[in-house]
């Protein structure tokens, strides 16, 4: 990859030998961030790790810091892009940083809930131009608004290759996940109350489940964290699979809601783990518990949990769970905790804790 380094970055390539050191220190700190080393394995968040590295930053603990990330290396990191992307031949673009990475959000949220994802390159200047014109936005003139509309299309399209053709002359997202990842920015954005309505509404649609999490990343006060987690919330009458399991990720893993809070989620999700006849379900929502062992505040509490699955102690050994923390488990370890440690049979519950 580091010899390979072409035009996206800037015309950056590495000799060999200096290509080498960089990958085996990235490697290094993938090793150091077990969460980083998770994302890896999706081609995309590999890439977009990479491209972090090379900027010699720290590497991200989940996807939606990744992609944050991205956008900031894609819009503010790079000064000779960003000064080509800020002029169109001779015509200067009149928007500011913030002001590009509003419209961008509000164009990936608009294009992602229409009924088709990809638009054409004049249906995207018209909306563009329409928002220019809004006097709530910009208030331009026509002519101000068609030009800026004109020449932010060519800095998504040429300069920073977050829109490219999708073929019969339309135009999408680079990819689904940094189109999903600006949509949640433009949704916490809008006041809680607009917040809580998206949720009711699409909480549970599978096409938005990732904005709806990625929402959960850009809030900053744990109280609105947990209004909107409460809409997910599995409850006797309502344990539908996938509200769970996002109920589970925004509340143990995004650490935007209060200890307390996050500790009672621990509790619910703990039942569905135990109870669910859904063993894919259960694996799932294990995982993401085990996951959330960075979170300080219910650290204490998982290992009790857990400790109550251990034969004859029921204490759950530290040395395993400093394991678990250093290393997202394996499909050994989640089969060890699922199908052993609850065995009635005394000797497999021994067999699997020696196994684990």
């Amino acid at each position: 990859w580091y010899e390979n380094l072409e035009n996206y970055v800037g015309d950056l390539r590495f000799p060999a030998l200096e290509a080498a050191d960089n990958a085996v220190r990235f490697e290094q700190e993938l090793e150091r961030h077990p969460a980083s080393a998770e994302l890896s394995r999706r081609p995309l968040m590999l890439e977009v790790l990479l491209l972090i590295h090379m900027e010699r930053g720290p590497l991200p603990e989940d996807r939606h810091e990744a992609f944050s990330r991205l956008i900031e290396h894609l819009l503010r990191l790079h000064p000779e892009r960003r000064i080509r992307a800020t002029r169109v031949g001779t015509v200067s673009f009149p928007v500011s940083e913030q002001s590009f990475r509003r419209m961008l959000s509000r164009l990936a949220f608009e294009m992602l809930i229409s009924d088709n994802s990809a638009w054409t390159l004049t249906e995207i200047c018209l909306w563009l131009t329409e928002q220019f014109q809004d006097a709530k936005s910009f208030a331009f003139s026509l002519e101000k608004s068609e030009l800026t509309a004109n020449s932010f299309m060519s800095v998504l399209e040429e300069n920073l290759g977050i829109l490219v053709p999708k073929g019969f002359g339309h135009f999408g997202f680079l990819h689904r996940a940094i189109q999903e990842h600006l949509a949640s920015g433009h949704v916490a954005s809008w006041p809680l109350q607009a917040q809580l309505d998206f949720v009711t509404e699409y909480r549970f649609d599978p096409s938005q489940r990732e904005v709806v999490i990625g929402l959960f990343h850009f809030l900053n006060r744990p109280d609105e964290a947990e209004c909107l987690a409460t809409l997910l919330r599995p409850t006797e009458s309502r344990e539908v699979i996938a509200l769970t399991e996002m109920f589970a990720e925004v509340t143990l893993l995004s650490q935007k809601c209060s200890g307390a809070f996050a500790r009672d989620a621990l509790m619910l999700v703990g039942k569905s783990i135990e109870w669910s006849t859904d063993l894919e379900h259960r694996t799932r929502l294990l995982r993401v518990v085990l996951s959330a062992l960075t979170n300080t505040a219910i650290i204490e509490d998982v290992a009790n949990w857990l400790g109550s699955w251990y034969p004859r102690t029921n204490i759950f050994p530290e040395s395993a769970l400093l394991k678990l923390r250093e290393a997202p488990p394996d499909s050994n370890v989640l089969e060890c905790l699922l199908l052993n440690l609850r065995n009635p049979d005394r000797s497999a519950r021994r067999a699997a804790a020696q196994s684990l």
